[in-house]
């Protein structure tokens, strides 16, 4: 779980992520919601959902890292 900066107002998940400049460690395993999305350019073990899933495969991948995330966003 990561904490970043928040400001005043509406300001988007990732552009608060990249100002606060957090860093992972290279092996570090990264579950993020849809907000994060490009993510994967700068950690390359980050995992978002994809926007529409297109066949079952991406939508059994979206139902498993659901399943995933969920354990963390209940803490």
């Amino acid at each position: 779980m990561i904490c970043c900066d928040c400001e005043k107002g509406s300001t988007h998940d990732f552009k608060l992520l990249k100002k606060s400049r957090v860093h992972f460690q290279q092996g570090q395993l990264c579950l993020a919601d849809a907000g994060y999305q490009g993510l994967h350019k700068r950690h390359q073990r980050s995992h978002t959902p994809h926007k529409k899933p297109k066949g079952a495969e991406q939508k059994q991948k979206n139902q498993f890292l659901a399943a995933q995330r969920i354990i963390i966003e209940m803490v």
